[in-house]
């Protein structure tokens, strides 16, 4: 089965409406496709995030202040939706010591696939 280009630019388009927000946490274990939060969040890093859609691709902004996340090694970052239900997106990577001297954007493409 195959589905079509405008089917998978409104299924797109359907996720995109769908979400909220990015939170960032310090923990360090590899995310599963089963996680339904961080380890551990960061309460203060949560933020409503720009997303941009063009067709089957979009990209979703999250901005972490510099008055958010101080004292923390930010290496977990989440994409919710679903008035902040539902996990979209986890990934760790390596830490990002937070202090409030910088600000840190995290930029996460999506290009979902038919064939």
């Amino acid at each position: 089965m195959t589905i079509s280009d405008e089917g998978i630019t409104r299924s797109v388009a359907l996720i995109v409406a769908d979400i909220n927000d990015g939170r960032a946490g310090t923990g360090t274990t590899l995310p599963l496709a089963s996680d339904t939060d961080l380890e551990t969040v960061v309460a203060d890093t949560e933020a409503d995030v720009d997303i941009v859609q063009s067709g089957s691709t979009f990209s979703v902004t999250h901005l972490v202040t510099s008055a958010q996340g101080n004292g923390s090694d930010l290496t977990e970052w989440q994409i919710r939706m679903n008035s902040e239900a539902t996990q979209l997106h986890k990934v760790v990577t390596a830490a990002v010591t937070k202090t409030a001297a910088i600000e840190v954007t995290k930029i996460t493409l999506f290009d979902v696939l038919g064939e």
